[in-house]
C-alpha cells in the first residue's frame, strides 16, 4: 500500500479527501500532467492506482516522477520508500512497444493556418521535425503531433492543442505506449551536435531557435535530462520570461553547476517567449551566444 498522504506531506503536494471531483475511496490531487487546481487526479486507496478524469490513467510511477521532477530510478526508490513494492514491481516491468509508428496525417489547411499565424513555415516544420496532424476526431484531434527522436528512433510523441480551448495544451503519449520515458530525453537532441547547447522549455521554442537548441518538455526536469545537458561544455538556459519559468531555470542551472558544468541563464530582455521571437531576435541571440546562424 502506497502511503500517499505521507508522500504528499513530505513533498508539499496539496491533496483533499472531499470535493466535487473526489469520490468515496479516493484522495484528490492536482494532476501534474496539465494545469490543475481542482483535484482532477484521484488516487484510489483500495487499488493503489491513479486516474485523472481530464487526461486519463497514469502509472503511479509516472505520477511520482512528475511531481518530484526526477528520474525513473529515483521515482522507483520513492515508491519503495513509501511502502508500495507491488506497484514498484509492476512499474519496473512495463512492457514497452518495440517501435512506434507515428499516427496522424499530412498537415491540412487548419494546421497550416495555425503554424503560419505563429510565424512558422508548415512545410519546414513537417519536413525537419516530422510533425503531423492529429485530425479532427479521436484521441489526438486538433493537435500537432510532435515526435521525440533519439538517435533516429521515435521514443514518444506529444500533441500540441491548436484550438486554444483545451485545458491540456500539451498531451504526451503514455509511458506504457512509449519506448521509454520521454522525460529521460531532450527534444531535438539529434540536432545538437556541438560543444555548446541552448535549452528551452518546449518544442516550439526549438523550432524558432533552430539547431543546437533542445527542450526539456516543460519547466520540470529530471536527473537524466540534467546528466544529458552536463555532457556539453557550455549550457545556455533560455526559458520563458515569467517568474515561475525563471525560478525553474535557476533550479536547473544549479543542478548542472553542482555537477561541475558550465552553465549560464540567459535573460533575453524580451516580454515574450522564445517561441515568439522574431527572426532578427533569434539571429541576435545566436550571434551573442556564439552559435552560427543557419
Amino acid at each position: 500500500m502506497f502511503d500517499i498522504v505521507s508522500f504528499c506531506d513530505n513533498y508539499n503536494i496539496p491533496y483533499a479527501y472531499k470535493g466535487k471531483n473526489i469520490g468515496r475511496g479516493w484522495i484528490g490531487l492536482n494532476c501534474p500532467f496539465h494545469f490543475d487546481s481542482d483535484y482532477h487526479l484521484g488516487f484510489n486507496t483500495a487499488g493503489d492506482y491513479t486516474y485523472c478524469w481530464k487526461c486519463g490513467g497514469h502509472s503511479l510511477l509516472s505520477v511520482v516522477q512528475q511531481y518530484v521532477s526526477t528520474s525513473t530510478y529515483e521515482a522507483s526508490q520513492i515508491l519503495e520508500r513509501y511502502g508500495n513494492r507491488r506497484v514498484l514491481s509492476e512499474a519496473l516491468n512495463v512492457h514497452h512497444p518495440k517501435a512506434i509508428t507515428m499516427p496522424g496525417d499530412p498537415l491540412s489547411a487548419l494546421y497550416r493556418i495555425y503554424l503560419r499565424k505563429r510565424g512558422f513555415d508548415p512545410d519546414h516544420i513537417a519536413e525537419k521535425y516530422k510533425v503531423t496532424a492529429g485530425g479532427i476526431v479521436g484521441d489526438w484531434k486538433y493537435r500537432l503531433l510532435i515526435p521525440l527522436f533519439y538517435q533516429g528512433r521515435v521514443i514518444s510523441f506529444q500533441g500540441r492543442d491548436i484550438t486554444g480551448n483545451s485545458d491540456i495544451r500539451y498531451k504526451t503519449l503514455s509511458l506504457e505506449k512509449s519506448l521509454d520515458d520521454p522525460k529521460n530525453y531532450l527534444y531535438n537532441m539529434d540536432n545538437a551536435k556541438g560543444d555548446a547547447i541552448m535549452v528551452c522549455e518546449g518544442p516550439t521554442d526549438v523550432w524558432r531557435i533552430g539547431d543546437s537548441c533542445v527542450s526539456t518538455w516543460g519547466t520540470s526536469t529530471t536527473e537524466e535530462q540534467v546528466r544529458k545537458l552536463y555532457r556539453y561544455k557550455k549550457v545556455f538556459i533560455v526559458f520563458d520570461p515569467d517568474d515561475n519559468a525563471q525560478k525553474r531555470a535557476g533550479t536547473l542551472g544549479n543542478k548542472i553547476a553542482a555537477m561541475g558544468g558550465d552553465v549560464e541563464i540567459i535573460h533575453t530582455g524580451l516580454d515574450h517567449d522564445p517561441g515568439a521571437m522574431t527572426e532578427d531576435e533569434v539571429k541576435s541571440l545566436r550571434e551573442e551566444l556564439g552559435f552560427e546562424n543557419s
